[in-house]
């Protein structure tokens, strides 16, 4: 998963929650580049923002208009990539893929591929020397 501190597709969110994170828990925290955090984040952030929709269009936060605010669908940069749920789909779609190489000095992304931004210019198709290899994608 994404994104390993210091990966050269960080979104500003992804940069700053990094940055959040070091502050917290470590720099050299062995749980920091492996995406759960940030994927734990990203989870609260959608439960939010579909918490949010229910809340205004309805008054209440029954757990049905969450589910329908979730399933209408929420697109938004999140830390672990870009999120793009709901429509018929019960998970984002292109969510990255980060493959590390763990050394004595950290951890390295050594290949990428995903959605890391909304942004076209975010999102790696190609991985593998010289970008060799299509990057695997949702259909």
């Amino acid at each position: 998963m994404c994104c390993p501190a210091g990966h050269p597709r960080l979104s500003d969110i992804a940069k700053k929650f990094n940055a959040d994170y070091a502050r917290d828990f470590g720099a050299h925290d062995l749980w920091r580049d492996d995406g759960r955090a940030a994927l734990a984040y990203d989870a609260m952030q959608l439960m939010a923002e579909a918490a949010n929709r229910a809340f205004r269009s309805t008054d209440n936060v029954e757990r049905s208009n969450v589910q329908i605010g979730l399933d209408n669908g929420i697109r938004k940069q999140g830390a672990s990539g870009y999120l793009d749920v709901g429509r018929g789909r019960s998970v984002p779609r292109d969510k990255p893929l980060v493959i590390l190489h763990h050394t004595d000095r950290g951890s390295e992304p050594v290949l990428y591929c995903g959605a890391f931004t909304q942004n076209p210019a975010g999102r790696a198709t190609h991985w593998g020397p010289r970008g060799k290899f299509s990057c695997p994608r949702d259909s």
